[in-house]
């Protein structure tokens, strides 16, 4: 830095160090804005959640949980329909709860099974010399 000699170059430099110090005063204001927003409840459930979410193991989890629901929900409605009777609905209830967690419990045994029912309908088909389509029935 050069020696200041003179009052207007004195002046000058005062100049260029009020408008750094307002350019900076802005970047703080900037950057304390942008953590009270990070630190906001919302924002902070929002990326723990994404960030839990975004794990394969808890991906699958969900998964296990969502189709051991719709297991148990299935299976109680198929077997004891809309009973109006209080000890079917009690027994359907506890059913369910059974089948939800058996299912939820061995989901990757379930999606393995059902792979291979899958693959081996679809590869039957495919081994019957012809694939179904709609044209076939015409």
């Amino acid at each position: 830095m050069k020696r200041i000699t003179n009052v207007a170059e004195l002046k000058e430099r005062i100049f260029e160090l009020e408008i750094a110090k307002e350019s900076e005063k802005r970047e703080l204001k900037a950057r304390l804005h942008e953590l009270r927003e990070s630190l906001r409840p919302a924002n902070l459930a929002r990326k723990a959640v994404k960030e839990v979410t975004s794990s394969r193991n808890v991906q699958g989890k969900v998964l296990g949980a969502i189709l051991g629901l719709a297991a148990g929900f299935l299976v109680k409605k198929f077997v004891f329909r809309s009973s109006s009777n209080p000890l079917k609905r009690m027994a359907g209830n506890l059913i369910q709860m059974g089948i939800t967690g058996a299912v939820s419990r061995n989901s990757d045994s379930m999606k393995s099974f059902g792979a291979g029912v899958l693959q081996r309908l679809f590869n039957r088909e495919k081994s019957n010399g012809h694939v179904l389509d709609n044209t076939d029935h015409m």
